[in-house]
């Protein structure tokens, strides 16, 4: 096979199952971080797929949320990168930029479900990536003096976390006052804020233990 035809778009039932997984996926995200509990039939209805098309693809829930959380985490880690390439043009609002795009490719949203499947180790793997990825573009954004000097990436994770826990049952207005509540927030993350933080930043092993509880 050459190179071409390796790189090329997925055609015909390939492309079809690409849609489908992809629809899946987002439909499981809006119904589970609306309502982590809610069943099946309801993604398989927002995805409009039949629960047996569901079941084709993944064998279990648990096989849903482990993916979910894996294609967030690479979405994450791709914009992490993305923004990092185009933060020495505008330090400050390229890094307001990827809070809010972390936010809008789920991040924090899979909280819900820790400790109850085992996240295995490219799970693992990806949260190390996802971690390297903002590390490395919070600390140009603080070598540029636009974010304060003394969080890290693991505070970041936990940010989102918090931002998750706005439910008011409609998803679009959850996100809607997940960014103003964001706002709020920002001024604390910039630097020059004057206020000090309460004890050190968590470590890796404190956020590991939350998947692996």
């Amino acid at each position: 096979m050459s190179d071409s035809e390796a790189s090329a778009p997925p055609r015909g039932r390939q492309a079809e199952a690409t849609a489908n997984d992809e629809r899946i996926i987002s439909a499981a995200l809006r119904v589970l971080i609306a309502d982590p509990h809610a069943p099946i039939t309801a993604i398989a209805a927002e995805a409009g797929v039949g629960v047996a098309s569901l079941y084709r693809r993944f064998d279990s829930r648990d096989e849903l949320v482990r993916t979910l959380a894996l294609h967030a985490m690479t979405r994450i880690t791709a914009e992490a990168r993305a923004h990092l390439s185009r933060l020495p043009s505008a330090p400050w609002p390229t890094f307001v930029d990827f809070i809010a795009a972390a936010l809008g490719c789920g991040a924090g949203s899979m909280t819900a479900f820790a400790g109850t499947f085992d996240p295995g180790d490219e799970l693992n793997r990806a949260g190390l990536d996802l971690s390297e990825a903002m590390s490395a573009l919070l600390a140009e954004a603080q070598r540029r003096e636009a974010v304060r000097p003394d969080i890290t990436s693991l505070d970041l994770m936990q940010v989102f976390q918090m931002l998750r826990a706005v439910n008011v049952g409609s998803f679009e207005r959850d996100e809607e006052l997940r960014l103003r509540y964001l706002d709020l927030l920002l001024p604390g993350l910039r630097h020059g804020a004057t206020s000090s933080l309460h004890g050190p930043a968590p470590t890796w092993e404190e956020n590991r233990h939350t998947w692996n509880r």
